[in-house]
């Protein structure tokens, strides 16, 4: 049962990796880089201890040791820069004292070929490098010389092992080098490109929490007046389209100004909160609230007039019912309020702001006249 679990996780980690929602660790990263190197070195031992090449077979085996053992304290230091240097100087001489002991036809040298995108991918890889230009471009220019000057010096040099009695194992040694130089290259693409996409992906996760904050009234949690105007503006163009008509209705809670001036500004926001929170458990489904600036509130609600009013005064009558416990000097006290709202009917023909021009003036005129109601074009005030 663990190990189909632990499987799971393991297929779901890479799922996430090959989608850019996670990537591992640089620790991790040149873990499995130094242990590849390691093993590729244990491989190459073998290989040369078979055929009797116990020169490269010694070193072979120090640089596995090396890379297995000593270079992964380093790792556990957090050394990225010393091991990636290291590890470069490591393979530009492994590629030039293999060559050189027994010929280019073994495919060494491809190393080198290998090393420019490789240290380029690494000073990406690297916080402290801050993606300087200066570090790969040295380092590239070291493995381009290296590669030129092996090419010119190999016609001149008696090689200490003569590949020419291995023919077949020479062939298959280059094929497995050059498999492994592609491979390398390839892998580092692929994880370069799937740092990339982790990057955008960050990038988008990160714009929509700016857009969610700026959408958002901090305080009540609902949308703001910037977001609601693009709610109204797709209501309208709906409406221009399909016929959907909608209504608007303002809300403004009634001698607000007096709750602030008596019990303070908290109590203050503890009642737009409240309020707040009564009429999202009575919005109705095909409606959309927001703050639309200090005590005011407005609805977009996808019903013509006739419908809509009458789920207003509903929101209407279910704040009055609600209250908040205030702590005074000498009592506690039951706070509540009562809200005035003006709705208005989109018509063919109004802009928008024709549309919440009307609405206001519909609360204003409920105010005027007594407040705790609801006011529309057919109101008799």
């Amino acid at each position: 049962m663990n190990n189909t679990k632990e499987k799971k996780t393991k297929f779901a980690y890479l799922k996430q990796l090959l989608n850019g929602e996670v990537l591992p660790s640089k620790r991790m990263q040149f873990f499995v880089i130094l242990i590849l190197l390691g093993v590729l070195h244990i491989v190459f031992s073998a290989i040369f201890l078979a055929i009797k090449f116990y020169i490269p077979a010694g070193y072979s085996l120090f640089s596995a040791y090396l890379y297995l053992l000593p270079f992964n304290k380093l790792l556990k230091k957090d050394k990225y820069l010393e091991l990636s240097i290291i590890a470069f100087a490591e393979i530009t001489f492994f590629s030039i004292f293999c060559t050189f002991l027994a010929g280019p036809n073994w495919g060494f040298g491809l190393y080198n070929l290998a090393l420019t995108p490789i240290i380029y991918f690494i000073t990406y890889s690297i916080p402290n490098l801050k993606r300087s230009l200066v570090f790969p471009t040295l380092f590239g220019l070291i493995s381009g010389i290296v590669f030129i000057a092996m090419k010119i010096a190999i016609p001149h040099i008696s090689f200490i092992y003569d590949s020419t009695i291995y023919p077949s194992l020479t062939n298959a040694v280059y094929i497995v080098n050059a498999v492994v130089v592609f491979a390398a290259i390839m892998i580092l693409s692929s994880y370069f490109a799937l740092e990339i996409r982790y990057k955008e992906n960050s990038l988008e996760k990160q714009k929509a929490a700016l857009e969610g904050i700026s959408s958002i009234d901090p305080l009540t949690g609902l949308k703001n007046r910037r977001s609601m105007l693009g709610f109204i503006e797709d209501a309208l163009q709906e409406a221009k389209s399909k016929g959907v008509l909608f209504s608007l209705a303002i809300g403004d809670i009634d001698n607000f100004k007096m709750v602030n001036d008596t019990y303070g500004h908290n109590i203050g926001d503890d009642v737009l909160i409240m309020v707040s929170n009564t009429i999202k458990d009575n919005l109705p489904e095909n409606a959309t609230l927001c703050r639309w600036g200090g005590e005011e509130f407005l609805l977009l609600i996808k019903s013509p007039e006739s419908v809509a009013v009458p789920q207003v005064d509903s929101i209407r009558d279910a704040i009055t019912k609600q209250s908040i416990k205030v702590e005074l000097p000498d009592k506690d006290i039951d706070l509540s309020v009562t809200m005035t709202f003006g709705v208005s009917q989109y018509i063919y023909g109004f802009d928008i702001n024709k549309v919440i021009a009307c609405a206001d003036d519909y609360l204003y005129k409920g105010k005027a006249f007594g407040k705790n109601r609801v006011v529309y074009s057919k109101t008799e005030l």
